[in-house]
């Protein structure tokens, strides 16, 4: 607390304390808002890969995505037995599961291979042209030693930046794992192909949506049973 904070009256430490926490829940919600919105556009992303390829399967599958679009970019950075495990996830049908996970993991594996190959083409262009320039300067060499230094530090940065990247996904999906255990309460954010409609909540036990029926049973009731009210 400051000195000017001290002199002033309660009332009036009371009011700014008040428009601090109201100024925090404001950022808190803006974050919350901004998260979600990537949700859904990670989630739309995962229905367009479907439908294209599965279309005769739609009305069966259910999408279930808690990660943002940089996040489900990211699993292509995982490798192909996780990937797959966590594809398995998102994205849940009968009979063809394992093989909607293997080509989904395999096309963002390829998105960020193609990526990373690009942004270190442009690179490469970018100190072959500074190079090229100084080429008929007495210190060319020298120019392009150090421009080769800076393409090694700036690939190193990039490194790092993918391994906390990937410590970073391991960890939140680690953590929504193990909210997911019966009993511990867990955010449920499940898109249902036939209603077209996203459901959203917190429940003790995470639901499941089975099509084409369209009602909602817990997966640790008997299938026949429906979820008690």
């Amino acid at each position: 607390m400051n000195l000017s904070e001290i002199f002033r009256t309660p009332s009036q430490r009371r009011q700014n304390r008040q428009t601090r926490e109201d100024e925090s829940l404001m950022r808190a919600r803006y974050q919350e808002l901004r998260e979600r919105d990537q949700v859904w556009e990670a989630t739309d992303f995962l229905k367009a890969f479907v439908k294209e390829r599965w279309a005769s399967h739609w009305p069966f599958i259910t999408i279930d995505c808690g990660l943002t679009m940089e996040e489900l970019r990211a699993l292509g950075r995982l490798d192909k037995a996780q990937g797959i495990q966590e594809c398995r996830r998102l994205v849940r049908v009968p009979v063809i599961n394992e093989e909607i996970a293997l080509a989904l993991w395999t096309q963002l594996e390829t998105d960020v291979r193609t990526a990373d190959a690009e942004a270190t083409r442009k690179t490469v262009q970018l100190i072959g042209d500074a190079c090229t320039e100084n080429i008929r300067t007495p210190g060319a060499l020298v120019s392009c030693k150090e421009h080769g230094r800076m393409l090694e530090k700036e690939n190193r940065v990039k490194r790092r930046e993918r391994r906390r990247e990937i410590e970073k996904l391991k960890h939140k999906l680690k953590t929504a794992s193990q909210a997911q255990q019966p009993g511990k309460p867990t955010p449920v954010c499940v898109f249902c192909s036939e209603s077209g409609r996203m459901r959203c909540g917190v429940s003790e036990r995470r639901s499941v949506s089975y099509s084409p029926s369209d009602v909602t049973y817990d997966r640790h009731q008997p299938r026949g049973r429906p979820p008690p009210q």
